[in-house]
């Protein structure tokens, strides 16, 4: 896939106001050394799944879906989309997090982390909806 196209996968999430985040090969390969790696993984927010693929499909034409329980991969253009549920996630793991650590950790990421990250805590255990 080319630079342009991803450039064009982007554009969609964008234009389709949803919530998405680069994960995968690629997003460690921003951070560290580049992996081989063929596809694109993207988290999409769940809400708007349907709009996105239907989006990408006006604008690459056919994608080869293939819904594989926690993502759909779009085999013709190289990418996969993670479905975002934030929630879910929160509540499976959420028994095991050391909240001490975690919220110490937060605030050695910028001045005003942990402040933030204690907020998106309880609205996770409130149940309230959460942006990605």
């Amino acid at each position: 896939m080319s630079e342009t196209d991803i450039a064009r996968v982007v554009e969609v999430f964008e234009t389709s106001r949803a919530g998405w985040a680069l994960v995968g090969g690629h997003a460690i390969g921003l951070v560290t050394e580049p992996r081989a790696t063929a596809d694109f993984d993207f988290i999409v927010e769940g809400a708007k799944l349907s709009k996105v693929t239907r989006e990408l499909t006006r604008v690459f034409g056919e994608l080869g879906e293939n819904d594989i329980g926690a993502a759909i991969q779009l085999k013709a253009i190289d990418v996969d989309l993670d479905v975002a549920h934030m929630g879910f996630v929160y509540e499976t793991v959420s028994v095991e997090l050391d909240r001490t650590l975690m919220l110490k950790l937060s605030g050695l990421v910028y001045p005003g982390a942990e402040h933030q990250f204690r907020e998106l805590l309880e609205k996770l255990d409130r149940g309230d909806p959460i942006s990605i």
